[in-house]
């Protein structure tokens, strides 16, 4: 296996257990929620779960995402040159 498949594999594996872990905070969110609004009143019920509960995840999806900056071929090169510039020092 090369390294970069290595990184891919893992960078995947990573990935799967980051989407795991939302969905069960998530099913945990929406039962706690219903297990409250039985017990109270109407007026009192929770309506949006990022009420009772904010995730990080749930400011993410309402920021927009800003455009990626645009890096020319020359400023890659640098970039290059400097990172290889400092790992000879």
């Amino acid at each position: 296996m090369r390294l970069r498949d290595f990184f891919l594999k893992l960078h995947g594996f990573r990935k799967e257990q980051e989407m795991n872990r939302r969905e069960r905070a998530e099913l945990i969110r929406l039962q706690t929620i219903e297990l409250f609004n039985i017990q109270v009143n109407r007026k009192d019920r929770i309506k949006e779960p990022s009420d009772l509960w904010k995730f990080p995840w749930d400011e993410e999806q309402n920021k927009p995402h800003k455009p990626r900056e645009v890096v020319t071929e020359e400023q890659q090169a640098a970039r290059l040159t400097n990172l290889l510039k400092s790992f000879k020092q």
